[in-house]
């Protein structure tokens, strides 16, 4: 990729970074969500006229569609900022799983809302298992308590278990309880998956997609070689063509799930514009990819 080819590319993610956060902060001002976010750091709500503690675990809850978004896009931005170095490898993972898969189910037109709150209320009560703080206890039992009827079996006669280990003081859990509720929200997540479409530049090439998965697995098991190869000054390139890569795709697929749930004239007409440069600056990655391949 030549000097042109690269500031056109980083000029392309800038932009689609800047859209992401206009877009978000559309929706969380569309969706009242900063009024509740005050409402949460003061610790109470008004109700019904009576101002009653609100929990950080309802905070979440309603509105985490939108803390998923937020979470993808200040990802996108630190990864982004710190595209040279090699590490950023590691963030392949977290852009596909959050800017695709978690954005496709929330924002997806397919799914119904008890369908979305479902994978919410799976994928909230495994992270609160996850963690050993206290806290993270509470918000569990809370939140379980309060919309364990989206619940399915067998996930609900799990968290039913974890419930009241909990509530008998109890809360040491085995690798394999965790492991139990992973997989109960990877069969979620894959039934609810199965019935979505995916974006057209992904769905029509796949192979995008499926070489950037092939990268991070390696990863994530800790492929020595793969871990050479990120890490050699002499082929380290190769990791920012991967995460240009990933934050193209993963960077439109969220633009392209949010369009229709916003109706601001001004901000669709710039997510139009960015879309139709799109395969010209995906076509400009791949030229500078196997330009620089070539004279490796």
């Amino acid at each position: 990729m030549n000097n042109q080819e690269d500031k056109d590319v980083k000029e392309f993610l800038e932009k689609t970074h800047t859209i992401l956060n206009r877009s978000t902060d559309f929706l969380y001002n569309k969706r009242g969500a900063i009024q509740k976010l005050k409402d949460i750091q003061s610790g109470y709500m008004v109700k019904n006229g009576i101002r009653v503690p609100f929990g950080k675990h309802r905070f979440l809850y309603e509105l985490y569609d939108l803390v998923v978004l937020r979470s993808y896009s200040d990802l996108f931005n630190q990864v982004f900022n710190n595209i040279d170095n090699v590490i950023t490898a590691f963030s392949l993972r977290p852009l596909q799983e959050i800017g695709i898969i978690k954005i496709d189910i929330l924002f997806g037109s397919e799914l119904s809302g008890e369908e979305k709150k479902r994978f919410s209320l799976n994928d909230q009560l495994t992270d609160f298992i996850s963690m050993s703080q206290d806290q993270y206890r509470q918000d569990f039992l809370k939140l379980y308590e309060e919309e364990n009827q989206y619940l399915k079996a067998p996930e609900d006669s799990f968290f039913k278990e974890i419930y009241d280990m909990y509530s008998k003081g109890r809360f040491e859990l085995d690798f394999k309880d965790l492991k139990k509720s992973r997989n109960n929200l990877n069969t979620v997540t894959n039934n609810l998956r199965q019935k979505i479409t995916g974006s057209p530049f992904l769905e029509d090439k796949s192979d995008r997609l499926k070489l950037l998965h092939s990268v991070w697995s390696h990863l994530l098991h800790g492929n020595p070689i793969m871990l050479e190869m990120i890490l050699n000054n002499k082929i380290s390139w190769r990791t920012k063509y991967w995460v240009e890569a990933m934050l193209w795709m993963t960077g439109l697929n969220v633009l392209w799930r949010l369009k229709p749930h916003i109706d601001d004239k001004d901000l669709l007409a710039e997510i139009d514009n960015l879309f139709t440069k799109r395969e010209t600056i995906w076509n400009k990655l791949m030229e500078g990819w196997e330009s620089r391949k070539s004279s490796a």
